[in-house]
């Protein structure tokens, strides 16, 4: 393995709002597979935390050298995706996209595993729609979805629709953006029991809006409002606020 055979000691943070840290010892003498299985398990344990993205870069980083050497090609794709998301969260979409590329190569080239290859697509389209590359994000974001479809994996065709009619918005086709995003709400939309059930919601209500389907957007809006006030969404109660404004102006009904 060409590694001394002796024990060092790492610092691992904490990935918690305190922001504590503690050692950890690790022997660097275990087998490389053992070594990726810890380094592995610490990203798992800190992939969902938020406040520190620079202990997350560093433990994928070392998790990565490990898993290569033991030839772990799951992992190490896992492991890209995590680098990638990483520098999504800091806006470094031309840092994210080389790993996110990486990533899906491996899925579909030797792990044959093209549903998960097909939920890297998401996450490349959205760093193309950030380059302001909107016709490759949508290609990507389509490739994705005709994967979805086939395995019938409604969360991430839900997801995948609603972004892809956030693309279809900014290139001014609005019909289309209705269709998706009307998919995206009955995929996952309809209970409005959290937070994104009500993201997708609020963007069919102004889809509606938007499309003079006046009636709808405001029985949709008031529905929304009624749950978002129920679970303290205060960015859907403003975007639901000002729909009904908006659609109480047009209808020329001022009164309060």
């Amino acid at each position: 393995m060409g590694v001394k055979k002796r024990t060092f000691f790492i610092l691992f943070l904490c990935f918690g709002l305190i922001g504590n840290s503690v050692s950890a010892q690790v022997d660097f003498s275990l087998p490389d597979s053992t070594l990726a299985r810890i380094f592995i398990d610490s990203v798992n344990d800190a992939k969902h935390q938020y406040d520190d993205n620079n202990g997350l870069r560093s433990l994928s980083q070392t998790a990565i050298d490990y898993a290569r050497k033991a030839e772990l090609t799951e992992e190490v794709a896992e492991l890209l995706t995590v680098l990638g998301v990483v520098e999504m969260r800091e806006s470094k979409f031309d840092e994210a996209v080389p790993f996110f590329w990486e990533a899906m190569e491996m899925m579909n080239r030797d792990l044959k595993d093209t549903l998960s290859a097909a939920s890297v697509y998401i996450n490349l389209a959205n760093c193309k729609i950030k380059q302001d590359s909107l016709d490759k994000g949508m290609e990507l974001i389509i490739a994705g979805i005709k994967v979805f479809e086939q395995f019938n994996d409604s969360a991430y065709l839900a997801y995948s629709y609603n972004t892809l009619a956030a693309i279809l918005g900014q290139v001014g086709n609005f019909s289309e953006q209705l269709q998706y995003s009307h998919q995206a709400y009955l995929l996952g939309g309809t209970k409005l029991n959290d937070r994104y059930s009500l993201r997708l919601g609020s963007n069919l209500a102004m889809n509606l809006q938007k499309a003079e389907m006046l009636d709808s957007a405001a029985a949709l809006g008031t529905r929304i409002l009624e749950r978002a006030k129920i679970q303290d969404d205060k960015r859907s109660l403003i975007h639901m606020h000002l729909l009904l404004c908006r659609i109480a102006f047009k209808e020329e009904k001022y009164e309060l």
